[in-house]
């Protein structure tokens, strides 16, 4: 038997598998990482998407101001100091495709109701923050670092409470990872991923009924070469697992953009105090909306039980 038609069409099958891979992961990088890509097709099949509908608020008092990251990025955020004697700033962090005047109806409870001073970061490759590449959450946990580092530096007597919807849960989360002050006090997560890997693997099934290999693959291998990070160290999961800080954890019941499942992963994850609320009706970044008083009852007690 000749096996050399064989394996010459084997191989053939097999390039373009890989050429296949290739395009449909660069097709997916391009989609979800690169900043200045059109999101249309993700709007399109998540018409829920990054939240709610909320009445508009307009932090009045606010400033910019601006950092360096890490890696030389000129990043900006939004901040107003409370005239109060409340010694507290709140860190509040946008989702993906968002930016930091899409925070500021949640600093209105903060900032007006608690007496907190507040700070809105634009993250990299979000408003007016320099980068080429979205974070999720990852290269995006070391900006904030560096933003925790900006208000030590300026305000040296105030306690930090980090605040995070979708991405920015997730953001959140990923930075409680690694090593804070001790005046890092509180956590609060809304309807944050347990990892960038498993967002997407549910993300290319629901929206192109594709399985995480090999696409996903490669395109994690793509964003691992070009931005610097793969979407499986990624992990809320394993950053938790370091973490002893005060932790909420919110999320929607009718949640299909971020599975609500995910609420529980990274709720058994992280050590220390930790609360979770599930909102009945609530689809993504609608929990506020949905139930308000039990959302902000919840989140206030949290605090004033864990700011010590």
């Amino acid at each position: 038997m000749n096996l050399v038609p064989i394996l010459i069409a084997f191989l053939i099958l097999l390039v373009v598998i890989v050429i296949a891979s290739f395009i449909g992961g660069c097709i997916m990088f391009n989609l979800a990482i690169k900043a200045n890509s059109n999101k249309s097709l993700i709007f399109k099949h998540n018409s829920e998407f990054e939240g709610a509908k909320e009445e508009k608020y307009l932090l009045e008092e606010k400033s910019s101001v601006y950092i360096y990251s890490k890696d030389n990025l000129k990043l900006h955020a939004n901040i107003a100091e409370n005239d109060s004697e409340s010694e507290v700033f709140v860190i509040l962090i946008h989702g993906y495709s968002g930016n930091c005047e899409d925070m500021e109806n949640r600093a209105k409870f903060f900032y007006e109701e608690k007496g907190y001073s507040v700070l809105l970061p634009d993250l990299r490759g979000a408003g007016k923050s320099e980068g080429k590449y979205i974070g999720m959450g990852w290269l995006d946990r070391l900006d904030i670092v560096s933003w925790i580092e900006y208000i030590n530096n300026n305000y040296p007597n105030y306690k930090i409470i980090l605040y995070g919807v979708s991405m920015g849960a997730a953001t959140v989360m990923m930075t409680l990872g690694e090593k804070l002050p001790h005046n890092v006090k509180v956590a609060i997560e809304d309807c944050g991923y347990s990892s960038v890997e498993k967002q997407f693997t549910h993300e290319i099934k629901k929206m192109f009924h594709l399985p995480k290999f090999p696409v996903l693959n490669m395109a994690s291998i793509i964003c691992k070469i070009k931005a610097g990070y793969s979407f499986k160290e990624a992990s809320c999961i394993n950053q938790l697992k370091n973490n002893n800080i005060p932790l909420l954890c919110v999320h929607g019941s009718d949640d299909n953009f971020v599975p609500t499942y995910m609420i529980n992963e990274v709720y058994d994850s992280t050590q220390g105090v930790k609360e979770k609320l599930i909102v009945d009706n609530a689809k993504h970044g609608m929990s506020c909306i949905e139930n308000s008083k039990l959302y902000w009852d919840t989140v206030d007690k949290f605090i004033e039980n864990n700011i010590r």
